[in-house]
């Protein structure tokens, strides 16, 4: 039933039906094997599809696993997990559903996973066992106590549960997603682990995310649609035109032909249903079925040949073109506005520590060293003042940094000690301050002597390898880029474990080592609505601890009253930095009390123990904890641009293509790289909008736009705009909004959420212009924007493949773009076009000849043609010549569309498809059909001894010879319109014309008198000098206006036309 949700497919079966209850002018087999072999080519590739899929469930299902039962191992099929089995996962081994981990072979409780099948992030991630739950052994763990969590849901990173021991007195201890191990990922550097199973099969968080989302459909679509229409409409006014004549002339003209017989009875239901349906019958190939399973093959061998395009291959991480929609190939050449992120996307998302602001000054990080803005003061670790050091061992604790590495291995132990990166001891103040800021530094083992010989290029080189040796795994690249920062100047963040973070000085002038240690008792986590983390620890002198990282407009308004005459000059300083094209955040602290300590904890477990709102209440407790703070001062890390990525946004603007950017980033740093990268020309008139809180603010924003517009038309315009003044824009003025800011050449949108930037999209979608948009993102935050744009693409980057998953279309680099939307778009939206009406101009071709043959027939609904030929007409004769053509059919060089971009204008907006060519394809059809009938019409009435035979030539040899010209000059007509031509094409063509001729012969072979006498019919057609020569002149007058008119186009640039073995026309 699957197949009979389109509508041709229905109408074919209601057809066949018809044919079967009437006396049907031709063989019901017309429809029938048409249908038959639409739907069975439909069903054959989705048969193909379910029994791989089946396959592939075959392969995880049955993929063993570990249960433990009374103490014991025990394998079992991973479908058969359910929830509440303990399972048992190894080294390596991958996650057979959700668990919650119980027991770790890891000392500290850790277990190391890899997520990369879940949201493409290499990085290792950290899981604990939950803090106070006992250690018990295996037959123990079966009674351990009670787990209760929430239903499932697609959330990847957050999880809400609880677990009531049984022999603790009922102490319940929360669950949270650092204690839930997910189906799908791997465990890596832990031995083996222990979990319960919470949600398995089709509840686990990868199959939820796995389903599909809402089905996206190509423009052209609608055209087809609306060519259908009016051709079913076309098809009733024929029949019922030929009906109503039908009538007449049994009224007026058959009671005088006696040995016609007697007259039917015309007011007749039965006589109404038989010469109506009748004519349905005989018109029903208006109808194009076989055009949507070609359409659909075409489409899939288009998406191979965008997978097989080395040019959309990224040989650094070995990944080739990604198509996941293959329905929308010809959407890529009707694109109009173009979504795009910054982070990862127009940037590599490799991030360098530049820059930073420590307590008012501004410094330039040179690895090892830093300089000072002004006085040009260099200075190491060893030179640091307090608030320096405290700057710095602020970033080495407030971050989610992991170490992968070995670091009790002895080439970690050896790293350090190389370096001699140690001091034994801390005298007078420094001392004292370091207590006071961090924590007591505690007694180091001593280091291999430094030789202060060493230039200072080798001890980089030895921290480098240290670094190295750690493999910091986070994922953020910002803080990795800063952790790394810390360690080049001599702070080495060495890890931990659940309950202490450890940071070992590193001095090039001295010769031991120190490790200060801190115990960690809470991480705030970033979320995208807070856009900040916080990190709660205790140093050795038993001081709490708050450090708090994040935007500086988050921040800055969680400061005291202190801090704000730094504030002003931190911020003049981010200032500077983003308008270097630097990424920038603030870090900040204070002290916790007791008093205060308490009450957070207490808030803290109750919030805990909630399943429904449990983000909502520990959001409202990390509030109460990140006020007051002391500002530190801000980093500048620097993301470098994408490869070509100027080139890309040119030649994209070029087609007619406008370019909105989405990010969450400052607008300083935006408007830089906007303007480094081409998206913002250096000449364009910026209008800034931002802090705006009210609907009548806004309005005034746009009023004043608009002005600026009008009186200055011939420059470019480029609208900057934050998320709070774009959130009012969205709920209060949506559409003056959105009719404004399509007309600027250039859009920029800052500190967005993920829901603001689908939000975005989703209104431009709304346009009553019915703009074509794409989105294209590599980070988990830009998988909405993605899903809600008409044609989604993702970049396989840094921050994980989720948005590739998520999308239409995906590759590895930014510049790939380009050649998808004018090389694949162009091709794909050209061949489409050319499909579609080359389908109805064969209806109205043949159907023009079976309409003209009805007034010489007495509108008997005689068919002009034999059922055979009719039946195969669609099926085999005439469709692989498209198919071919689908695929190979270039009207510009390569190197033409990437060159002039402006020629991608010519097929947006779907004008292939407008009502203008589909006419014209179907006047020349008409004309087609005239010229076909009248010219064998001639030749019959004129003299019809036309066989070698000499016998005349009669009605089967009539209806012969116009199918054998049909053929022949729908073939040449596709030809005539190629614009690329190779030796398949042509080969298919003739092959094609071979298969029609053969077929006949060996029809006409046989006695089987079904519709017409076909015995030998063909036969002595085929071998007539007249017949030949007819078809030759009735094909020759087919194709003159045609060819004429394409000359004419042309500018007779005949040049541009070659017959080479795939090589472009003009070259």
């Amino acid at each position: 039933m699957e197949q009979f949700k389109r509508m041709a497919n229905i109408y074919f079966l209601f057809m066949t039906i018809i044919s079967w209850l009437i006396d049907s002018p031709v063989s019901p087999m017309t429809a029938l094997v048409p249908l038959v072999f639409v739907i069975g080519v439909a069903a054959a590739k989705q048969g193909y599809e379910d029994i791989q899929r089946h396959k592939s469930d075959n392969k995880v299902n049955r993929t063993k696993a570990t249960l433990i039962q009374n103490g014991k191992e025990k394998q079992i099929q991973s479908q058969y997990i359910a929830p509440g089995d303990l399972v048992l996962v190894k080294r390596d081994w991958d996650v057979p559903c959700d668990l919650v981990l119980l027991q770790s072979s890891d000392p500290h409780g850790k277990c190391y996973i890899n997520t990369a099948n879940l949201d493409g992030e290499s990085n290792l991630k950290t899981l604990m066992v939950p803090r106070e739950l006992p250690a018990v052994g295996l037959e123990a763990m079966t009674s351990l106590g009670r787990i209760e969590c929430e239903h499932a849901k697609t959330d990847l990173y957050s999880f809400n549960g609880k677990i009531e021991l049984s022999s603790s007195e009922g102490l319940v201890l929360p669950l949270t997603a650092e204690n839930v191990l997910l189906r799908g990922s791997r465990v890596k550097n832990t031995e083996s682990i222990i979990g319960c199973a919470v949600y398995t099969g089709m509840n686990t968080k990868l199959q939820l995310n796995s389903r599909h989302t809402r089905n996206k459909f190509a423009s052209s679509e609608i055209y087809l649609n609306r060519f259908l229409i009016f051709n079913l409409i076309l098809m009733f006014g024929i029949c019922a035109l030929l009906y109503f004549l039908k009538n007449r002339a049994e009224v007026t003209i058959i009671p005088d032909m006696e040995y016609v017989g007697t007259t039917v009875n015309i007011h007749a239901f039965s006589q109404f249903f038989q010469d109506f349906f009748s004519f349905l019958v005989l018109f029903k190939y208006l109808v194009p079925i076989s055009m949507y399973v070609i359409v659909e093959m075409c489409r899939v061998m288009a998406g191979q040949f965008m997978r097989w395009d080395l040019h959309l291959y990224d040989e650094a991480t070995d990944q080739p073109c990604m198509v996941n929609a293959t329905n929308l190939n010809e959407e890529l050449g009707q694109i109009n506005i173009l979504f795009s992120d910054k982070t990862g996307t127009l940037t590599k998302n490799e991030m360098i520590f530049q820059q930073c602001s420590i307590v008012g000054r501004k410094y330039h990080y040179h690895q090892t060293q830093l300089e000072e803005e002004g006085t040009k003061n260099v200075i190491d670790y060893n030179m640091f003042n307090v608030n320096q050091r405290n700057f710095f061992q602020a970033l080495a604790i407030c971050h989610t940094v992991q170490v992968a590495g070995d670091i009790q291995g002895s080439s970690y132990e050896n790293g350090i000690s190389n370096v001699g990166t140690a001091r034994e001891s801390m005298n007078g103040d420094s001392k004292k301050n370091i207590s006071n800021s961090t924590g007591k530094a505690s007694n180091g083992t001593e280091a291999t002597a430094f030789d202060e010989s060493q230039a200072p290029s080798d001890f980089q080189k030895q921290i480098e390898r240290t670094i190295k040796t750690l493999d910091y795994q986070s994922s953020s690249a910002d803080e990795k880029a800063l952790i790394e920062a810390c360690a080049n100047l001599g702070l080495v963040y060495t890890g931990g474990d659940d309950k202490q973070l450890k940071i070992r000085i590193v001095d090039p002038h001295k010769n031991s080592t120190d490790e200060i240690v801190f115990e960690k008792l809470h991480t705030l986590e970033f979320t995208s609505e807070r856009r900040r983390m916080s990190v709660i620890v205790k140093d050795a002198s038993g001081v709490r601890w708050i450090y708090t990282k994040g935007a500086e407009s988050c921040i800055f308004p969680l400061c005291n009253k202190e801090s704000q005459e730094l504030i002003t000059i931190t911020d003049d300083h981010i200032t500077d930095f983003a308008r270097l094209g630097l990424r920038t955040l603030a870090i900040a602290r204070r002290k916790i009390g007791d008093d205060e300590y308490g009450e957070f904890l207490k808030e803290l477990k109750e919030a805990s123990f909630s399943l429904d709102n449990r983000n909502e209440l520990n959001e409202m407790c990390y509030e109460k904890m990140e006020k007051d703070l002391d500002l530190l001062g801000a980093t500048a890390v620097e993301d470098a641009l994408q490869d070509d990525v100027a080139d890309t946004l040119t030649s994209l603007k070029r087609a007619g293509i406008k370019t909105w950017v989405l990010t969450g980033d400052k607008m300083e740093t935006a408007l830089n790289i906007a303007i480094s990268c081409g998206h913002i020309t250096p000449n364009a008139l910026k209008y800034f909008i931002t802090e705006c809180s009210s609907k009548e603010d806004m309005l005034d924003h746009l009023d004043n736009l608009d002005y600026h517009m009008k009186f200055a038309r011939n420059k470019d315009f480029a609208l900057l705009i934050d998320g709070k003044s774009l959130a009012v824009a969205l709920n209060e003025t949506s559409n003056e909004f959105r009719d404004l800011t399509i007309k600027c050449d250039a859009v920029l949108c800052c500190r967005l959420s993920p829901l603001q930037k689908s939000k975005v999209v989703a209104l431009i979608k709304s346009s009553p212009e019915n703009f074509i948009t794409a989105a294209i993102g590599d980070g988990a935050n830009d998988v909405s924007m993605i899903q809600e744009a008409h044609v989604g693409i993702g970049v396989m980057g840094k921050e994980g493949h989720q948005a590739a998953q998520c999308a239409d279309f995906a590759f590895g680099k930014f510049y790939m773009l380009k050649r998808l939307l004018l090389v694949h778009g162009h091709y794909n939206s050209v061949r489409l076009a050319m499909m579609i009406l080359y389908f109805f101009y064969k209806g109205i071709f043949l159907m023009g000849v079976m309409f003209i043959f009805q007034f010489y027939t007495l509108f008997s609904t005689t068919s002009a043609f034999d059922s055979l030929p009719m039946t195969l007409y669609n099926v085999i004769y005439t469709t692989l010549p498209m198919f071919i053509l689908s695929q190979t059919e270039k009207p510009y060089p390569q190197e033409m569309l990437l060159s002039q971009p402006e020629l991608y204008k010519k097929i947006s907006k779907n004008k292939p498809l407008h009502w203008t060519p589909f006419f014209a394809w179907n006047l020349s059809g008409i004309y087609h059909a005239v010229i076909c009938f009248y010219f064998a019409w001639c030749i019959f009435s004129v003299n019809d001894v036309i066989l070698n035979v000499g016998q005349t030539a009669d009605l089967a040899s009539l209806c012969a010879l116009l199918m054998h010209v049909v053929i022949l000059v729908e073939h040449l007509k596709l030809w005539l319109e190629t614009k690329y031509q190779s030796y398949w094409f042509i080969f298919s063509t003739f092959f094609s014309i071979l298969v029609y001729i053969g077929t006949m012969v060996l029809y006409g072979s046989f006695n089987i008198n079904h519709d017409t006498d076909l015995y030998w019919t063909y036969n002595k057609v085929l071998v007539s000098i007249p017949a030949w020569l007819y078809s030759i002149l009735t094909t020759v007058a087919c194709l003159l206006p045609d060819f004429t008119i394409n000359i004419a186009i042309k500018g007779l640039n005949l040049h541009q036309r070659c017959l080479k073995r795939g090589k472009d026309i003009s070259s």
